[in-house]
């Protein structure tokens, strides 16, 4: 299974810049989304406008909030299963590295 790993280590370093790209640009875009949306409230001086504003930019910021950990938080989950079982952890570490980070991502060079 690590030869797997470390074949397809490639396009499992493509998804790894993918989702550091995503868990990035989601939070900020959420962010400034609601900080718009909250600004046009205050500039109407609608007391309802503010208080629904209000409500949706903690939603987003915890909606970013999340986004940004979940990929710590897999693996945090993984590396627990991975002291609990080493099989595990010498057939797919190279995988989570290459997904998780995907610049210490191990490739094998297809020349050779």
């Amino acid at each position: 299974m690590t030869d797997l790993c470390t074949n397809a280590g490639g396009i499992l370093k493509i998804v790894g810049y993918v989702i550091l790209v995503l868990k990035i640009a989601i939070p900020i875009i959420l962010l400034l989304t609601g900080a718009i949306a909250f600004g046009s409230a205050v500039i109407a001086s609608d007391e309802k406008e503010m208080q629904k504003a209000t409500k949706k930019l903690i939603n987003k910021a915890i909606a970013a909030i999340v986004i940004f950990f979940l990929p710590t938080l897999i693996n945090m989950v993984f590396s627990l299963i991975e002291e609990y079982n080493e099989d595990i952890k010498s057939s797919y570490g190279n995988c989570w590295t290459c997904v998780l980070k995907p610049s210490d991502c191990k490739v094998n060079d297809p020349s050779n």
